[in-house]
């Protein structure tokens, strides 16, 4: 018994070294790049936010850019509230651009509003079904509830789309991770560094 030991012991701590620092890979990878697409991986998580309703109906008026770039400047200022605020008045006046699902999508995720975020990025691929951020992006928020078959679709279509995204197979990367395909996980990690590599 103590041989076996000693021969099974020495696989244990590389497995479980190895599985975490491809998780932390492919996490900082999905969130790189979706920072640089112009989300919300690299806020700052200080500020308070105040009574989102009544700020965002301030700027209700404006073009719909105008909009998006404050909500995205308050969700850089992690003030959430005020940001999903305006975003929902945005969506109230019938707008279901992309875009503007997308960033709601991000900001609900912020929130820990699973169900929600999926729904708008449902509705973004819905509305593009070849955008890739979309697609990347829900498949992430599949996977939070285990649903592999849907995660894996949208990846597939989002990784033939764009081959120079880094956001689709640092999803990827996760979902294979998930599945216990180790091999198939550092292989897309490779592939969302070699296309994001600062």
């Amino acid at each position: 018994q103590r041989s076996l030991r000693l021969t099974v012991t020495p696989l244990v701590p590389a497995r479980r070294k190895r599985v975490p620092v491809l998780l932390m890979l492919a996490l900082s990878l999905a969130y790189r790049a979706e920072a640089a697409s112009g989300g919300s991986a690299t806020v700052s998580r200080t500020g308070r936010a105040r009574s989102g309703a009544a700020i965002a109906a301030s700027h209700v008026r404006g073009p719909r850019s105008t909009k998006l770039d404050r909500a995205r400047k308050l969700l850089a200022d992690y003030r959430l509230e005020e940001a999903d605020a305006l975003l929902q008045a945005v969506l109230d006046t019938g707008t279901r651009d992309v875009e503007t699902l997308v960033l709601a999508g991000r900001i609900k995720e912020e929130l820990a509003d699973g169900p929600a975020a999926r729904r708008l990025y449902a509705s973004a691929a819905q509305a593009a079904p070849e955008d890739v951020e979309a697609l990347s992006l829900l498949a992430r928020t599949l996977l939070g509830v285990k649903d592999y078959k849907g995660a894996a679709r949208h990846l597939r279509v989002a990784l033939r789309e764009d081959p120079e995204s880094a956001l689709a197979p640092s999803v990827a990367a996760l979902y294979h991770l998930q599945r216990g395909n180790h091999k198939l996980a550092a292989s897309y990690v490779d592939r969302a560094l070699a296309a994001d590599p600062a």
